[in-house]
């Protein structure tokens, strides 16, 4: 599952940021309730590689470590209750 994401980011990155706003998934809303587009999933796998640290949220397309308190973590940490687990960093 991971391979299939990870490759998925890197056509992202050659494409220059010039993915179509395609939708994940009916219904997958950010915490404000905005919707969520491939690439902003994407993105949040790409910096997920970096320097992003424990926090994980696990969607039923694959898992996305990201820091708490952070743009990212906001944008994208809601789908569902069940498949999301937070977990507190210091």
């Amino acid at each position: 599952m991971g391979d299939s994401v990870k490759s998925g980011a890197a056509s992202a990155a050659d494409g220059g940021g010039n993915m179509k706003r395609e939708r994940l998934c009916s219904g997958m809303r950010d915490r404000d309730g905005k919707e969520i587009f491939t690439q902003d999933t994407v993105r949040a796998y790409e910096l997920s590689q970096r320097e992003w640290s424990l926090n994980e949220v696990v969607f039923e397309y694959g898992c996305f470590k990201l820091r708490q308190n952070n743009r990212v973590d906001a944008l994208l940490c809601s789908y569902r209750s069940e498949y999301l687990q937070v977990t507190e960093g210091k």
